[in-house]
């Protein structure tokens, strides 16, 4: 195990942090949303419906942290639009994606009392703040190799020198 600035890696496994923060946020919401369940005696379809529209609020926020952070580099995506899928650059918008996740919601989770909106909004926006604190305290890695030429030219299969510039 490895904790970078941008990541933690688990072996081959590289799990960018704000994936990290976001998730546990989600699962801290689910955990509150549970206890508010007991406290104020929900059903468990009540219960079911609030935390499943909170795991597609998640994917749909996904999907729009994907959506802008493309339209805020229009011109890189739109010269080469199969860019777009090709989600290995990580090319995600945190605070774009936060606010369409959290709007859809608030605006399809009806039943649930807007105090208790209010609670697990202010739950997760804290949570966000946090983890991005964190986040900023882990110090960026800067290491430059040890390394010594004698010259910038490098020999070319034996034939004339090469400039490394080349």
């Amino acid at each position: 195990m490895m904790i970078s600035s941008d990541a933690l890696h688990l072996g081959p496994l590289m799990l960018p942090w704000t994936l990290i923060i976001v998730a546990t946020g989600l699962m801290l919401l689910s955990a509150v949303l549970f206890g508010l369940a007991r406290k104020y005696s929900w059903s468990k379809q009540q219960l079911g419906q609030s935390q499943d529209l909170l795991w597609s609020s998640f994917l749909l926020g996904m999907l729009g942290a994907r959506l802008v952070f493309v339209l805020l580099n229009a011109e890189l995506y739109f010269a080469a639009p199969i860019d777009i899928l090709k989600i290995q650059d990580k090319g995600f918008h945190l605070w774009g994606g936060v606010l369409i996740g959290a709007l859809w919601y608030l605006i399809r989770n009806r039943q649930l009392q807007i105090r208790f909106k209010a609670i697990l909004l202010i739950i997760f926006i804290l949570w966000i703040g946090l983890g991005l604190a964190f986040k900023s305290s882990l110090k960026t890695e800067v290491a430059f190799p040890d390394l010594a030429f004698a010259g910038l030219e490098q020999a070319h299969l034996g034939t004339d020198k090469i400039p490394l510039s080349q």
